[in-house]
This record gives structure tokens, sequence and C-alpha cells, in this order.
């Protein structure tokens, strides 16, 4: 899943082409699913399970296909685990 709430999501790995609005932010927790990294960014598919783009907030970048995000964004450990 994704961890922060800063993760742009880009139709490149350049970074060069946002896939949705300008400064479009995905919400923590989203579910990612990583297909491939280059360099600092991963392409994932992104599952939108907390609704981010769905109806007045429509991203065709996401709903049609992979897009990147930062790696370092990615985690299995969601939400962080206390330590003692």
């Amino acid at each position: 899943v994704v961890a922060r709430s800063d993760v742009q999501v880009f139709l490149d790995a350049d970074r060069t082409k946002e896939a949705c609005g300008p400064k479009e932010f995905m919400r923590p927790g989203t579910p990612v699913n990583e297909l491939q990294r280059s360099g600092p960014m991963s392409q994932v598919v992104i599952l939108d399970a907390n609704w981010r783009w769905a109806s007045k907030n429509e991203c065709n970048g996401v709903q049609n296909g992979p897009v990147w995000i930062v790696s370092d964004a990615i985690t299995t450990d969601y939400p962080a685990r206390k330590t003692r």
C-alpha cells in the first residue's frame, strides 16, 4: 500500500506527465500492485479502494492502466506496527 500523503501519480517514470490533475495526491492506505521499477519510481496498478478518483474526481490515467509513483512510498507495513 501507499503509506504517504504526498504521492503524485504519473504516466511516465520520468515524471513529465501527471496521470490526473495538477498536484493530485494518492490517499495513504491505497493498495497498489508493483509491476516494475525504474530508478526511484515504480510502475503500479492502483486499486482505488478509498474512492479517490471515482465520479467527481475521475482520473482516466489511474482507471485505464498502470501508472508511476515514487517507490519509497510503497510499504507492506501499513499502518506501521508499533515497536516495543
